[in-house]
């Protein structure tokens, strides 16, 4: 799997580039049903200005990097996709030379629509760190997001 996010610099010289990429595990269950796993490793950048009152602006220049396991329950159709993923995430920041990492658990719905060979896929989900982790970062909470997703080797088999 290779999941990406890339935002060019703006005038306030906010930008990023994540890119994640992992390994898994796929079989059916009965007839609709199927399990899969994955895992993976992300890497990240991020800049951005943090505006602290009046003339008070700091620079933060933000290194990601996240490991992570994703076990999926899911029912398939032709036309219809429904999952539930819960992701279990280890992540490691550095922060203008500060260094932290965290513990989180990410679950996560996913529902994927159209046809046999393309079906337009949305995510909602939450970001949770759990309560051993020594994070002092902000994380963001809610996990929503909106794609296609191509089956390749259906259409080079027609």
């Amino acid at each position: 799997m290779v999941n990406g996010s890339f935002k060019k610099e703006n005038d306030k010289g906010n930008k990023h580039s994540f890119v994640e990429l992992g390994l898994g595990y796929y079989t059916k269950l009965g007839e609709n049903f199927r399990f899969e796993t994955f895992g993976g490793i992300g890497k990240g950048e991020y800049t951005f200005l943090e505006d602290n009152g009046p003339e008070d602006l700091t620079l933060n220049d933000v290194e990601l990097t996240r490991y992570f396991i994703q076990p999926t329950i899911g029912f398939t159709t032709n036309v219809f996709d429904a999952s539930f993923t819960p992701r279990f995430v280890f992540a490691n920041i550095v922060e203008n030379s500060t260094k932290d990492n965290g513990l989180f658990i990410e679950p996560i719905i996913t529902g994927k629509f159209g046809f046999k060979y393309l079906k337009a896929i949305t995510q909602f989900g939450l970001s949770i760190p759990l309560e051993n982790s020594s994070n002092n970062f902000n994380n963001q909470p809610f996990l929503i997001s909106f794609g296609l997703q191509f089956n390749i080797s259906e259409i080079i088999k027609k």
